[in-house]
């Protein structure tokens, strides 16, 4: 009774009942609480032997020899200490099951964990190298960067260079490196001009930023950024006069002079902007599902893809 849930009245009687309605259904209760029709014929079996033609019945039962030999010798405390003690010696074997293993499967282990040992000691592991690592690679990353700003110090610290056989001095130049590191960003060039100071004001700037610029576009650049400190309003005007303009302000993110400074981001776009050549289509009457399924743009060029005659010709508008 216990197993099932099911406890004696106070005065120790116990009803069964079970109702079967016209649709088949059956509602089985011991003592008013639900049970399945296994349940109570397992109970029913228990508490009730009903004698008529077949009184052998339940004594053919093979499930039931034992049940009664063990009530008749009163061995039911013993035979509940016998059923723990073989339960836990099941449990003991299946754990040593477990922790045995066939020589096939040791070798197979062994093998494996030798093989690893010798990938580990083949590369000659050293504390501390991921960090270096991570460091050698994020310099690789923004190699372009660095050797545009090692360019500019040369040309910076250089003085006097030759141009066309003619000592003239470098008195200002413009930059560009890509933005943002991510293949999806390749369209996109942080540009930067700088003059002497004794040569500003001539239209130094404006030139070399035209020619930067022309450039940039026959390369298939799509999106120029231009990141300035709000306090220099000179050079946030130069660019606004380049066709850029102020898209953010960026608190206290440049340190200099000592500092933390404000940085204004400025941007400015070149050529069409949506993809691939007039189709002849009003852009109005297209669908969201055409427009946002737009190809993919033609990967952007190198300097030396350009056509030498171009590069040329820009030069020489820049140098006029």
């Amino acid at each position: 009774l216990s197993e099932n849930g099911v406890m004696p009245d106070e005065d120790g009687s116990i009803l069964l009942q079970r109702e079967m309605s016209g649709d088949g259904k059956n509602m089985c209760r011991i003592n008013g609480r639900p049970v399945t029709v296994a349940q109570l014929r397992q109970i029913g079996a228990e508490l009730l032997n009903i004698h008529g033609q077949h009184d052998g019945t339940q004594l053919l039962d093979e499930e039931q020899h034992m049940i009664y030999l063990d009530r008749f010798g009163q061995t039911e405390a013993a035979v509940s200490m016998y059923r723990e003690a073989y339960d836990a010696m099941a449990e003991l074997k299946a754990q040593i099951r477990a922790l045995q293993m066939d020589e096939a499967e040791k070798a197979r282990r062994m093998d494996s964990l030798r093989f690893q040992i010798d990938e580990l000691e083949r590369a000659e592991l050293v504390a501390g190298e991921e960090e270096e690592l991570a460091s050698r690679r994020n310099i690789l990353r923004n190699g372009e960067k660095f050797m545009a700003a090692l360019s500019g110090a040369d040309w910076c610290l250089s003085g006097e260079v030759g141009v066309n056989g003619v000592g003239e001095r470098i008195v200002g130049y413009a930059l560009a490196h890509r933005a943002f590191e991510r293949a999806a960003y390749s369209w996109t060039a942080e540009t930067a001009v700088y003059v002497d100071r004794d040569w500003r004001r001539l239209g130094i700037g404006e030139a070399l930023y035209s020619a930067l610029i022309e450039i940039l576009e026959a390369q298939g650049v799509r999106t120029l950024y231009a990141v300035v400190v709000a306090e220099n309003k000179a050079s946030v005007e130069f660019h606004k006069r380049a066709g850029y303009w102020e898209f953010a302000t960026f608190k206290n993110s440049g340190w200099k002079f000592g500092r933390w400074l404000d940085v204004v981001w400025l941007e400015r776009t070149l050529g069409v902007w949506r993809d691939g050549e007039d189709d002849g289509k009003d852009e109005a009457s297209e669908t969201e599902g055409e427009k946002k399924r737009s190809p993919a743009p033609s990967p952007v060029r190198t300097i030396s893809e350009l056509p030498e005659e171009r590069l040329a010709e820009i030069c020489a508008a820049a140098a006029r």
